[in-house]
C-alpha cells in the first residue's frame, strides 16, 4: 500500500517535470515563430495574423492552455509550408518608380521569389525574402515577359509557351 502511494506520487511529479518541459518547448516554439513571422510575405503575414495575434509574448504572463498555445504555433507552421509548396497570386498595390502607387498582380513562388507586374503590362520587377521582409526590385525590362507568365498562370492566353524569368537562389 506504501509502495503503490509512493509510486503513485512519483509517476505525478514525473508528469509534472514532462508538462514543465513541454511548455518550455512551446515557448521556444512561439519564440521563434515570431522571429520568423515578419519575414514572410505579406498575404501569408494576413492570413496568419488571427493565429499570430493568439501568440503570447510573454507566456509567463498569461494562462492559455499548453494544447491551444501548441496549437496555435502548429497552424502557423502549416499555412508556412503550404505557401511556401505552392504558387500563389495576390493583386496588390505598389509603389513603383518612384511615389507612384499601382495596382500590380504578383506571383509568389512558395518563399523563395515573386514577380510582379502593373494592369498596363508596363512596370514589373522581382521580389525576394531578407533579414528585412521582402524587398522589391522594379525591372521594367521585364515587364512584357512577367505579363506573359502571368496571363499563362491565370489561364487569360490560348498557347502557353516557356517564359524566362531571372531567379535568384539563396
Amino acid at each position: 500500500m506504501l509502495l503503490d502511494r509512493l509510486h503513485r506520487r512519483i509517476s505525478f511529479y514525473q508528469i509534472l517535470k514532462r508538462a514543465g518541459d513541454l511548455a518550455d518547448q512551446i515557448t521556444e516554439l512561439e519564440k521563434q515563430v515570431l522571429e520568423v513571422a515578419p519575414l514572410f510575405p505579406e498575404p501569408l503575414q494576413k492570413k496568419l495574423e488571427p493565429l499570430l495575434v493568439q501568440i503570447p509574448e510573454d507566456p509567463e504572463r498569461v494562462k492559455v492552455p499548453l494544447g491551444s498555445r501548441l496549437m496555435n504555433v502548429l497552424g502557423v507552421l502549416v499555412q508556412a509550408e503550404k505557401f511556401n509548396r505552392s504558387a500563389t497570386l495576390v493583386g496588390e498595390t505598389r509603389s513603383l518608380g518612384g511615389d507612384q502607387k499601382v495596382q500590380v498582380r504578383t506571383l509568389y513562388w512558395g518563399l523563395g521569389q515573386a514577380i510582379y507586374v502593373d494592369s498596363k503590362g508596363e512596370m514589373a520587377g522581382v521580389a525576394r525574402p531578407s533579414q528585412d521582409g521582402w524587398q522589391f526590385e522594379d525591372d521594367p525590362q521585364l515587364a512584357n515577359r512577367a505579363s506573359e507568365l502571368l496571363d499563362i498562370y491565370e489561364g487569360n492566353v490560348d498557347t502557353i509557351s516557356f517564359v524566362p524569368i531571372p531567379v535568384e537562389i539563396r
